[in-house]
């Protein structure tokens, strides 16, 4: 059986393009409708749990199905093979950033940069019209906005984020509601009926609620944990942790650790977040690609090809392992857990202020990098249409903002 998994996996990991919404339509198609691995509530049920959860979407969703099928290992073998083809294509583009050098290749990644900021807006009108529907939700993400502008720090981050469903729980347990109300289901705090209500649990057997508290314990104890053994191990596991409403929010997470750092330059960073958009695959799979250069690898002297291969390595595992961690712990309780109309509106205005925070990440880093030039706005424009309108695949939109820069670069 988990040979079947890595094999099918591992397709889906090689033809998986178009980010974290078509993964999830691919595994619908794949393990619903042609294998029956599972059905339509449980298939249901367990997107619905990762989208409420800090972590990759799509990933998690892949590692539960894994889970279901093979147990924990058949959820490693499914992780592996899905995300194996992405972070291969991402550390060869890493290993060769230095044959960008020349003008055409600075073009080539000034493209990638452009692709980059298309690829962040459309991500941030999808999600502010998913999550911002209320008044409250949009004042979350106003004010997520502005602080981040102002305040620029990965404690900043964290703190939006927790204000955010903090204040949105608080909102939705006043006895009257704000003019574009919160939620239009009832007030009460205690469990009611969802649209959950029909759903079962993913697994066959329920696991205890010690081993749930293991896991919980476990995702806990490594932040403890990881500074005292590993820093570059330490920064990944915390972005993974702090990732709500999709991929493109690790963006700003992962722009605190390498560049803010120094460890990685603003250029660098940008052409490898348009490169990931280029490859199947998980958006995750970018800490590979900056794990690779944090190794040292195009500076030999600095460090051997194997500690980038290592630092890509580590890198990888730990921005995946706490979302992997949570869905172990949280499956079994996660149709108790979303009766509960409080425990809802927390995860509604988190997901709120992880729009401000995406769109702080717009203008500051990548506005500010990638557009330099009305050519730049230009070029940025015709990409962000030929995505939001006329729906073409990334992959197309990626060589064609690279050969409109490399043009511009040879007219000028």
């Amino acid at each position: 059986m988990h040979l079947t998994i890595f094999w099918t996996f591992l397709k889906l990991g090689c033809t998986s393009f178009g980010g974290p919404i078509a993964h999830l339509m691919y595994f619908r198609t794949t393990f619903v409708q042609k294998l029956a691995w599972l059905t339509e509530q449980e298939y249901a049920s367990l997107v619905a749990l990762c989208q409420s959860l800090p972590g990759p979407a799509s990933s998690q969703v892949g590692f539960g199905i894994g889970v279901k099928q093979g147990g924990i290992a058949g959820g490693i073998v499914a992780f592996l093979a899905f995300t194996l083809p992405s972070v291969i294509l991402l550390i060869v583009f890493a290993h060769y950033l230095y044959l960008f050098d020349s003008n055409y290749g600075q073009a080539a990644l000034g493209g990638l940069a452009i692709l980059a900021f298309a690829v962040v807006l459309q991500g941030v009108l999808g999600m502010g019209k998913t999550f911002c529907s209320s008044a409250p939700t949009y004042a979350i993400s106003l004010f997520t906005f502005i602080a981040v502008l102002l305040m620029q720090s990965a404690l900043m981050q964290l703190a939006v984020i927790a204000l955010g469903a903090f204040v949105n729980a608080v909102l939705n347990a006043l006895p009257y509601k704000w003019s574009g109300s919160v939620s239009s289901s009832p007030t009460s705090t205690g469990p009611e009926k969802t649209s959950e209500e029909h759903l079962n649990p993913l697994l066959t057997n329920k696991p205890s609620h010690g081993l749930s508290v293991c896991w919980v314990l476990l995702f806990a104890g490594l932040f403890v944990a990881l500074p005292f053994i590993s820093t570059l191990a330490n920064d990944y596991y915390r972005a993974g942790a702090l990732v709500f409403g999709g991929g493109h929010v690790v963006l700003p997470l992962l722009e605190q650790i390498a560049v803010a750092t120094g460890s990685i330059s603003q250029a660098d960073f940008l052409a490898g977040y348009g490169a990931t958009q280029a490859v199947p695959g998980p958006m995750f799979s970018f800490a590979a690609y900056l794990g690779f250069l944090e190794g040292g690898s195009e500076q030999l002297a600095k460090a051997s090809l194997d500690g980038a291969l290592a630092s890509a390595a580590i890198a990888s595992m730990f921005i995946f392992l706490p979302g992997f961690l949570l869905v172990l712990a949280l499956l079994p309780y996660w149709k108790t857990l979303n009766r509960y109309q409080t425990f809802r509106s927390a995860l509604s205005g988190a997901n709120a202020a992880v729009v401000g925070l995406l769109a702080a990440a717009l203008y500051d880093p990548i506005f500010v990098h990638a557009i330099r030039s009305a050519s730049d706005l230009a070029i940025a424009a015709l990409a962000f249409a030929c995505l939001m309108r006329f729906k073409l695949p990334v992959l197309w939109v990626v060589l064609g903002c690279i050969a409109a820069k490399m043009l511009v670069a040879a007219l000028g």
